[in-house]
């Protein structure tokens, strides 16, 4: 099976990379910013531990129970079924 990148010319493959690599750059260079410019408050390093270990055990819950649902879905298996074709070239 060939990736849809094969599918493109040269050019477009590099175009696309390209304009990938420059969103990447952007987005990380634009949080960088926000983070350095956004006045933030002084948070105790104990709080600050705290906070990262109740959002890392509601990640953990939320994260495999979303995928759960998401294959427990008949709708979900349906989907994918009409649109097989147009992804497998031939």
């Amino acid at each position: 099976m060939q990736s849809p990148l094969d599918v493109l010319s040269r050019r477009d493959r590099r175009r696309r990379i390209a304009r990938a690599v420059l969103r990447i750059v952007l987005t990380t260079g634009l949080l960088l910013a926000l983070y350095v410019l956004a006045p933030v408050p002084f948070v105790p390093a104990a709080d600050a531990v705290v906070r990262l270990v109740i959002v890392l055990v509601l990640l953990a819950v939320a994260v495999p129970i979303g995928f759960a649902a998401l294959t427990a879905l008949p709708a979900h298996r349906l989907a994918r079924r009409p649109i097989a074709p147009v992804l497998t070239p031939e």
